[in-house]
């Protein structure tokens, strides 16, 4: 394509669907596990606003965590009966 981006041009309503959807894909992109996979979204995602023209807010930064696992025997099943008079 000669022309430069944006390529299309949207209604109001449109484009903000458009970044809406867009901001979630890249939401998505960054839980991913791995990193090409994150990668490759990323640039798709950021190929479609720039040929929508769509001005994506990039996705905060998630702080990072760790999982600890509990020990089984650290639940209890605690079950009441309630009776009714």
């Amino acid at each position: 394509m000669n022309k430069k981006p944006p390529y299309y041009e949207l209604d109001h309503d449109t484009r903000r669907i458009a970044e809406v959807v867009t901001e979630l894909a890249e939401d998505l992109a960054s839980i991913q596990g791995c990193k090409t996979a994150q990668d490759n979204m990323l640039s798709l995602t950021r190929e479609l606003a720039a040929r929508l023209g769509l001005h994506v807010q990039p996705p905060e930064p998630k702080p990072e965590g760790t999982v600890v696992p509990f020990k089984p025997k650290s639940f209890r099943i605690v079950s009441s009966e309630l009776k009714k008079d």
